[in-house]
């Protein structure tokens, strides 16, 4: 059985957020999380990636590799987030005339899963753990960019599946983890739906 090693393969799709219920510090804010779909986009950067084969074929395999990830939620409203004098994340208006406020997030982590292969049809589950490695939040007019966003969650998990053909294809994408903290003020977590190339 040959391991095949990949270098370099390249996600990019929108970002919608989950429902949820504004709680605690957050409790009767006006729904800011509602962010534009096109404008909310996530960049998958696989560096390297081994294919293990499970049969004599080829047909099923399993896939391991390592991943950088960008975020970029972007609101609707004039509402950024900002830790206030108790250290809480809260969401603050911005006052003037905002062209854009976003929320940024960077990560790092391993992707693991299980696919099929059939000529140059493949179909792939994958699960991803990731780290946090940097975050920001950043609006303007006037241009300003504050970080770290301290409340978002310093680890997520996300369950992805995808179907390519020769390397090109789409993907969907479901965040297991809440985008932030417990007790922050909600549980909102990322769907993402985009294209997939040299997967």
């Amino acid at each position: 059985k040959k391991v095949t090693t990949n270098f370099l393969g390249v996600g990019f799709g929108g970002m919608v957020l989950t429902p949820s219920a504004y709680y605690g510090p957050w409790e009767g804010s006006k729904d800011f999380l509602d962010i534009y779909p096109g404008s909310s986009t996530r960049i998958d950067l696989e560096i390297v990636s081994w294919t293990i084969p499970l049969d004599n074929r080829g047909i099923t395999y399993y896939r391991v590799g390592t991943m950088f990830s960008y975020d970029r939620y972007r609101f609707k409203d004039n509402i950024t987030l900002i830790n206030d004098d108790e250290g809480r994340l809260m969401p603050t208006e911005i006052d003037g005339n905002v062209k854009t406020t976003k929320l940024m997030a960077n990560y790092w982590g391993l992707n693991m899963g299980f696919g099929f292969k059939l000529n140059k049809v493949m179909i792939l589950v994958q699960g991803t753990a990731e780290l946090i490695t940097r975050s920001s939040v950043k609006y303007k007019n006037p241009k300003k960019n504050v970080h770290p966003v301290n409340g978002l969650n310093p680890f997520r998990s996300r369950i992805s599946l995808s179907t390519t053909w020769d390397g090109y294809g789409f993907y969907i994408d479901y965040t297991l983890t809440p985008l932030f903290k417990a007790g922050v003020g909600n549980d909102t977590s990322a769907i993402s739906l985009g294209c997939r190339l040299g997967f």
